[in-house]
């Protein structure tokens, strides 16, 4: 599912609303595209994880939608970031135009199972989504590029272990409109994978084997597009694509290896 035809519609009808100059930026791990408080909402896709996973819609909880609304709401600033889908995160050391910045930051992750998610589940432990503390660095390459680094690990007791990961990002300025691909590779723990995809001996059914999921690397790639339309309306558009690990994709719950993800949203700023 890729909304780039309708990012291209909207890049065509600049002229009908008043230009502004993009100030997008990279801050801890993170691209933004404006400072204050922004409301986003539009429409986005992700695959199934889960096999015969159901669409519902659910704007807590949008990483289990198929196709359905997405809302956002957060605050950026020059250190403190807030929002539903990034969750939050502070600047410890280091400024904007500093070659390295180190943040620490609190998200949500991993996924929400429970039978209500797909009949695959069915009998199943519920998993929640866990409360996670990192740290990240920021290390500026180039005028525009950034290589960050994260770790990250489950003080809520759900998971009870960690995920770490590496992603480059690189802002491309084509007229008004900013390009922001991206390339990472992250790396779950082992107690992450069998708490979210394995299957205990207890759980197990004719349909359904028993599955102890091991610590795994996954491999993303996509792309970011903004549009400032006003000094305060930015249009966005994001399509990712990850190739998860063996040792996920081998769980006899999981639905497929190729994960894809996108989204088109309307942005206003206060």
């Amino acid at each position: 599912m890729n909304y780039l035809p309708l990012a291209l519609v909207a890049l065509g009808s600049i002229n009908l609303a008043q230009a502004a100059e993009s100030d997008t930026y990279i801050s801890n791990g993170q691209v933004y595209h404006s400072r204050g408080w922004v409301v986003e909402f539009g429409v986005g896709y992700n695959s199934d994880i889960i096999k015969e996973q159901k669409n519902d819609y659910n704007f807590a909880f949008g990483d289990h939608n198929r196709f359905g609304p997405r809302v956002n709401v957060g605050y950026h600033g020059d250190r403190f970031n807030a929002d539903l889908d990034k969750g939050i995160n502070y600047r410890l050391f280091g400024k904007d135009r500093d070659a390295i910045t180190f943040s620490t930051y609190l998200t949500g992750n991993g996924l929400w199972l429970d039978k209500d998610v797909s009949k695959v589940l069915a009998g199943m432990e519920d998993r929640r989504i866990s409360v996670d503390l990192g740290l990240n660095m920021d290390i500026k390459v180039g005028p525009r590029g950034v290589l960050s680094t994260n770790f990250q690990h489950d003080i809520s007791g759900e998971y009870k272990g960690y995920v770490a990961g590496v992603r480059y990002q690189q802002i491309l300025k084509l007229g008004r409109l900013d390009l922001v691909p991206f390339v990472g590779v992250s790396y779950n723990s082992a107690k992450f994978n069998d708490h979210y995809f394995g299957v205990s001996k207890k759980m197990a059914m004719p349909k359904r084997a028993q599955y102890e999921a091991k610590a795994g690397v996954n491999y993303d790639v996509g792309y970011q597009l903004i549009l400032p339309l006003s000094s305060n309306w930015r249009i966005t558009q994001q399509t990712s694509y990850t190739r998860l690990s063996k040792e996920i994709a081998d769980s006899p719950i999981t639905d497929s290896r190729n994960q894809w993800s996108a989204n088109l949203m309307a942005s206003y700023r206060f």
